[in-house]
């Protein structure tokens, strides 16, 4: 009888022992695989150098039509790095050519285009709003254009247009049109907010640190055809 009861102890015994060594390893599995997850999930913190590397290797690409190389290594036209909607990426932002200023973003390793601004200037940056302004026009059509950048979204947040007409020795403006988030809206809503973005002090483009050296490669001899 006795050696009966000893048989069932010891078999319980080792179940018990079978079951928490399946805990334990199970425990440890799904432990091993929530670090994995927040390994494989987590975006990867993109370091400044590391952002710019992967603007100049846009440029660098003809087909990509952002900033080709010339003959003597240097970029055509000027560019700068500024953080618009303060996100931890830097925005490319190049001058010059058909669009006075063309501002683009990084998507992971990719470069996508923002916005572009056509024979235009008057470049100004509200970074505690992550918006930037620019004035442009073509032809007998004139603009103001206020943009809101969140991370590789842009989107219009004010803008301010107008048309003239011409006569022999003048031109006047009329038809003006006033938005807000893509919504016309009177002339007095549209001067209350940009009334209140003013507020802020705004960048300026003479204020940005404008570059036209290739400096991360600078014995680059592609031509542009």
């Amino acid at each position: 009888m006795y050696t009966v009861f000893y048989i069932f102890l010891i078999t319980i015994t080792c179940i018990i022992v079978d079951i928490n060594r399946k805990g334990i390893k199970n425990k440890r599995e799904k432990v091993l695989s929530a670090e994995n997850n927040s390994i494989t999930e987590a975006p990867g913190i993109i370091s400044e150098e590391q952002q710019h590397n992967y603007y100049f290797k846009a440029m660098k690409n003809e087909q990509e039509e952002i900033n080709y190389v010339k003959r003597n290594g240097k970029f055509a036209y000027k560019y700068c790095f500024y953080d618009i909607d303060k996100n931890g990426i830097d925005e490319l932002i190049v001058q010059g050519d058909y669009y006075n200023y063309a501002i683009y973003t990084l998507n992971g390793d990719k470069v996508e285009g923002l916005a572009w601004n056509k024979y235009g200037g008057n470049l100004k940056i509200y970074p505690t709003k992550g918006i930037f302004c620019w004035k442009g026009g073509h032809n007998n059509s004139e603009y103001i254009e206020y943009i809101g950048i969140k991370d590789t979204q842009a989107k219009e947040a004010a803008s301010k247009s107008w048309l003239y007409k011409f006569t022999e020795d003048s031109m006047h403006p009329y038809h003006y049109v006033y938005k807000i988030n893509g919504k016309k809206v009177t002339k007095k809503e549209y001067k209350k907010y940009v009334d209140a973005l003013k507020k802020e002090k705004a960048i300026t483009a003479s204020k940005l640190k404008w570059r036209r050296l290739l400096e991360k490669y600078p014995k680059i001899t592609a031509l542009r055809k």
